[in-house]
């Protein structure tokens, strides 16, 4: 390296200063001395400096002070970033004076401060460069001071590895945050900075990097292994709170890189196992760093080899672990970020980053390797119809509805450029070279074809005779397919802008179209269901790829063009030799709505209508071919005394489970789709409905009790049983109720009357009568015998909800027309409660009926005062599928099915109408608003994985019950009182 003249002046000065060295005269004579017999400019500049070092020394005093210059200073131009003398002291294991004896001498090469806390700094790259110069090895006469860089790197890596490992470095909760859900922003700095000390934020940031330098490999059993087995969460944990988490994956990424070719089998398991941890959990880790313990102890797999190293970490506040899945399945990451359904999904050529656009008028870029978000592309205004990478991979383009296009910079995220295009657009797409953008309009059979950058000259292809709704560019931009809702499919010549062919087949509309890599084949999909195959150089149908879904919304095919995947609602992966679906993928929640496969085929993005984003393993350890029949949960139903729990699936079994989420029994028996559940008071049986006519009487046992019949060629639409369990009532489709003994099964009346099936039915407490919602916004009572009581009229609109009071006094109803009504068992309305939603779902009444509680699906739960007809309160909720609300027994709480809510010592407002808010209210276990979290007494406790998040729930006591889509129930209790941090 030429040194700059500037900087060798510099260094001569500082030398010449320093009078610890010698006297001026002396040290000039050095230099020159130096500068006669030397080529190269950094010997001539920093030889004279280190020669004072041993001077006057015998050799056995040379040697000493060769090896501490090598440790120390060989240390400071190696490091990753600057550390204090302290630091340093604490590091290499060395007194801190030895450190400062060692400086002192060398105040014309290092910025060395007064302040020992203070980091120690290089004046110029070029002393490193002098130092590890590797032409001056093997000359230790000549180069005594000559620092080897893997050497030195590898006894950094050993003493990050030893700091890391003594006494309280790192533990559990290093910074006593205590709450599991302490975010990150709430730690200030001064407490990092306390309980992770600068040396140690030095290692953990910098081991592996140390390693990666030295050139070592890893083994099983070694320092590494020894490290990671013991500290792994803990380090995971500080990287958290030191803001590096993001950095994590890479650099186990890394360490797998650096694996001994045979001696690495263990180790190896546990880093392959550790990406998984990283990849599903990594993202809640960085901002709340104790979730690292409960998702890995709680969440990971029960083969996970890092949950069964750190199960000693698995939560104390925990009673009973989750039946979780045996092995990690193919999805490696949900990316979280966007705020509606993500629409469209790419990789980068370089395979560097991954772009999704969502319906939230959002561009995100995200590292490709880790998941990070990279930046959020925000400048759109309307419905983003396509986007694309440009060929380097520097710059992606963006195309909305209203005929502006986009083009970003991928590093920057600003917006380089905008065109407008003056035409509403339907569909769109660019080319992969991002020179043409062609698109559709709507109520226009014309396809517009623009070269992006020139004029707005456009091109028009014409021959469609209908709308066109896909179109795709093939890989190497020569020609352009597109997809009508007709269902034929054009094939044409860009440049000559002439119509090759015409793919004729589909039955219906196209929603997609997509050419293979290799511009072999041509994929579409149609609104008639199956994906086609098309060979474009033939023009010829190939070959139809059926699947069990419909609708298939996106099609991709693999780099490789030997694969490829269809979406609908699951991601399908076929084998384009056999024709065969390989796997199949749910993503449990959501419907995927885009695809797309990485340039190096060992991943799948697809994108989601849960706002979300998934990557999917592609390579042969994680592609599962699906061979149980796949069953989608669409009702929950729990026991009164909160022991069971029943599902009801689309392949017409009942499931029934604890509330530990084992499983206990199965029952089979109707021959259509279960409509309905309900349990006998005292819980030992419990009642179905069912499409095929009848109602079954199952023993929690097993045993089907009774099946009645009666009601002819309808289905079974609600049940309710009596609270002595002695009878129960059903109302169908042909317009009846009827009344049973359960004891006997025999039906002991039919009330035929204006049903309304979307109404509710409810038996007054008592037992001895019961209510019905009739058409026309009617209210009918009736005795337990089938005699008609009283009618209550007054709703304007369809009934939705009944509650009857516990001393079966009061009778509630609401109704379509945005109107509460309590009415007396004499008919007589004593209140109307003006409700601004029209979609009341559920009504309950407090035990001493002084409050009434109402809640929908999609607005908040209001409290009402019975006396004086005001809302009292709004509370916001979990929204859940089977929609649930109770007092509990004293009236101090309000249970919905995803939270509980206090109101012990609430009293009624002076003034009517007015509301409280009682969000902050929220005791005991619950599920948060957006459903991402477990909550105690309204704080974050346990951050639930997106696998595991389900709007088939039930929070019961200290228990936490939820099913999803593929039919498994999950369940985790809690003990009590609540000993977070304990």
């Amino acid at each position: 390296m030429a040194i700059p003249l500037f900087i060798f002046a510099a260094t001569v000065c500082r030398f010449i200063q320093d009078r610890r060295l010698g006297g001026p005269r002396d040290q000039l004579e050095r230099i020159l001395n130096r500068q006669g017999n030397r080529k190269s400019k950094l010997d001539a500049t920093y030889l004279p400096v280190l020669d004072r070092l041993l001077a006057g020394l015998d050799e056995s005093q040379k040697k000493e002070v060769v090896g501490r210059f090598k440790k120390i200073v060989g240390s400071i131009v190696i490091l990753g970033s600057p550390l204090s003398p302290c630091s340093l002291a604490q590091l290499l294991d060395i007194p801190l004076d030895a450190i400062e004896d060692q400086l002192d001498y060398l105040h014309s090469a290092l910025r060395i401060p007064l302040d020992s806390n203070e980091p120690v700094q290089l004046l110029h790259l070029s002393f490193r460069d002098f130092l590890v110069d590797s032409e001056k090895f093997g000359k230790p006469e000549e180069f005594p001071f000559w620092i080897d860089e893997h050497q030195t790197h590898s006894q950094l890596a050993l003493d990050c590895l030893r700091l890391l490992s003594t006494g309280t470095a790192l533990k559990q909760d290093i910074c006593n945050l205590k709450h599991p859900g302490t975010s990150r922003t709430e730690v200030d700095q001064k407490t990092i900075d306390a309980c992770l000390p600068s040396e140690v934020q030095y290692a953990c940031r910098y081991w592996v990097f140390h390693w990666k330098e030295s050139k070592q490999t890893i083994q099983d059993d070694d320092q590494v292994h020894r490290f990671l087995t013991s500290h792994l969460l803990h380090w995971l944990e500080a990287l958290s709170l030191l803001g590096n988490m993001s950095e994590s994956l890479l650099m186990i990424n890394d360490l797998v890189e650096l694996l001994h070719v045979s001696n690495s089998s263990e180790i190896e398991r546990f880093l392959r196992d550790t990406q998984r941890v990283i990849s599903s959990y990594g993202s809640a880790v960085d901002s709340w760093p104790l979730q690292i313990y409960c998702t890995v102890t709680v969440f990971a797999p029960h083969q996970s080899i890092v949950r069964n190293t750190f199960s000693l970490s698995f939560p104390n506040w925990i009673s009973s672990p989750l039946q979780v899945e045996s092995s990690w399945g193919a999805c490696l990451a949900t990316l979280e970020g966007h705020k509606d359904d993500v629409r469209i999904v790419i990789f980068s050529p370089d395979s560097g980053w991954l772009a999704s656009s969502s319906e939230d008028l959002t561009v995100k870029l995200w590292d490709a390797k880790t998941g990070a978000l990279r930046t959020t592309l925000k400048e759109h205004s309307t419905k983003i119809l396509a986007i694309a990478s440009s060929p380097d991979s520097s710059q992606i383009a963006s195309v909305l509805d209203d005929g502006m296009a986009k083009l970003w910079d991928t590093t920057t995220g600003a917006c380089i450029a905008t065109f407008y295009m003056n035409s509403p657009m339907r569909s769109a797409a660019f080319s992969s070279d991002l020179r043409w953008l062609s698109w559709s309009k709507p109520g226009d059979e014309t396809l517009k074809l623009w070269e992006i950058g020139t004029s707005y000259d456009t091109v028009s292809l014409e021959g469609h005779i209908n709308l066109v709704g896909a179109i795709s560019f093939s890989y190497d931009s020569s020609r352009l397919a597109s997809g009508s809702d007709d269902g034929t499919i054009k094939l044409w010549d860009i440049k000559a802008g002439i119509n090759l062919a015409t793919f004729k087949g589909h039955s219906d509309e196209i929603f997609c179209v997509a050419f293979s890599p290799n511009s072999h084949w041509l994929a579409s999909a149609s609104a008639d269901g199956p994906v086609k195959l098309w060979d474009i150089e033939t023009v010829a149908y190939v070959a139809t790829f059926e699947s069990q879904r419909k609708c298939i919304s996106s099609v991709a095919f693999s780099p490789g063009s030997n694969w490829f995947a269809s979406s609908s609602d699951t991601i399908e992966l076929w084998d384009m030799q056999t024709g065969v679906c390989k796997a199949t993928y749910e993503t449990p929640g959501s419907i995927p709505s885009a695809i797309a496969f990485s340039p190096d085929s060992n991943r799948l993005a697809s994108g989601s209508t849960s706002n979300t984003i998934q990557l999917w393993d592609m390579r042969g350890t994680y592609i599962e071919t699906l061979e149980k029949h796949i069953v989608k949960v669409s009702i929950m139903e729990i026991s009164p005394d909160s022991r069971y729990l029943t599902t009801r699936s689309s392949d017409n079994i009942i499931r029934l489970w604890d509330m530990t989420g084992a499983f206990i029994n199965m029952f089979e028996g109707h021959k259509d789709t279960v409509s309905c559940i309900k349990f006998s008071q005292d819980s030992q049986w419990f009642a179905s409905g069912s499409g095929d006519s009848t109602i079954k009487l199952w023993d929690i046992s097993g045993t089907c009790r009774a099946t009645l019949q009666g009601h002819r060629y309808a289905s079974i639409f609600h049940i309710t049983i009596s609270s002595d369990s002695s009878w129960l009532a059903s109302v169908s489709t042909d317009n009846t109720i009827k009344l049973w003994d359960a004891a006997t099964a025999i039906c002991l009346a039919t009330v035929r009357d204006y049903i309304d099936l979307s109404s509710p039915i409810r038996i007054s407490p008592n037992s001895r009568w019961f209510a019905s919602g009739l058409v026309r916004g009617r209210v009918r009572l009736w005795e337990n015998t089938g005699a008609r009581m009283v009618t209550l009229i007054g709703h304007h609109g369809q009934i939705r909800a009944i509650a009857i009071s516990s001393d079966s006094k009061w009778l509630a109803s609401a109704a379509k027309d945005q109107i509460i009504k309590l009415w007396s068992m004499a008919g007589a309305c004593t209140a109307t409660l003006e409700c601004p939603i029209n979609d009341i779902s559920c009504l309950a009444f407090s035990p001493d009926s002084t409050w009434l509680a109402s809640i929908s699906y999609g607005e908040a739960l209001r409290l009402w005062d019975t006396a004086t007809g005001a809302c009292v309160a709004k509370i916001d909720h979990y929204r859940t599928e089977e929609l649930h609300l109770e007092f509990s027994g004293d009236g101090s709480k309000i249970y919905t099915g995803a939270a509980a809510f206090t109101l012990a010592g609430y009293v009624s407002p002076s003034v009517p109408g007015a509301a409280a808010d009682l969000q902050d209210e929220r005791c005991d276990i619950g599920v948060s608003l957006d459903g991402k979290w477990v909550t105690c007494n309204s704080r974050n406790v346990l951050w639930l994985p997106p696998a595991y998040r389900s709007r088939h729930l039930r929070v019961m006591n200290s228990t936490l019950a939820f099913a999803r889509s593929d039919h498994d129930v999950f369940a985790i209790t809690f003990r009590s009182p609540w000993a977070f941090g304990a």
